[in-house]
């Protein structure tokens, strides 16, 4: 199997060449050797909170530690039936509640990864560090759509077109919008009326 220079990996896949650790963990992983050294460091790799678990939680760990048994896949029935309820009816069939982003996402991806042809991805710029890979995986790429920072980073209608044509022209066609509310990393959350102005682009309903 030939090595690929640009990667600490070696893949039996072409479409994994290049495929790099994670960011975060790769961070995870420095801070804990500067400190097994005795370095004093500020841990900003990672989102984990560094107060205590709340008593209430602690409590309701404790009260369900005997409840080992897989969860259903697409989440708890009553969870599922609560969301439709905040949202729409029409929901419950089609919602999935998972415990962690990464894994929803990434199987998001790899539907119609099989389909014989590239497919691409608009992710709002910043945007998490597993979104670029999890494409690669599925073999997508992702095209970054710029949010502006002097606007607190809002979702831009008028700067998502702008990508999608620009995209456009180099015969990239996204066919998914990844975006998270409240984002990661940068906290921010994004208004209603600028996910509907976003979604109304493609005669969708946020």
């Amino acid at each position: 199997m030939p090595a690929d220079s640009s990667s600490p990996f070696r893949f039996a896949s072409a479409s994994l060449a290049g495929l790099q650790p994670s960011a975060t963990l790769h961070i995870n992983e420095r801070v804990q050797a500067l400190r097994a050294a005795g370095r004093d460091v500020l841990h900003l790799g990672f989102g984990e909170s560094r107060f205590p678990v709340p008593d209430a939680v602690v409590a309701a760990l404790r009260e369900h530690a005997a409840e080992r048994s897989y969860l259903p896949v697409l989440g708890l029935p009553e969870l599922r039936a609560a969301i439709a309820c905040v949202l729409r009816a029409a929901l419950r069939a089609a919602s999935c509640c998972r415990a962690g982003g990464d894994r929803a996402r990434q199987q998001g991806a790899a539907d119609g990864a099989g389909t014989g042809h590239r497919r691409h991805d608009a992710a709002a710029n910043a945007a998490w560090v597993s979104y670029a890979p999890q494409a690669q995986l599925a073999r997508r790429s992702v095209v970054a759509v710029p949010m502006d920072p002097a606007a607190g980073y809002a979702l831009d209608p008028e700067r998502l077109q702008h990508a999608l044509q620009k995209a456009a022209a180099n015969w990239q066609r996204p066919d998914m919008l990844l975006l998270n509310t409240p984002g990661n990393p940068l906290g921010s959350a994004q208004s209603a009326e600028a996910l509907q102005a976003c979604a109304n682009l493609r005669g969708a309903t946020a």
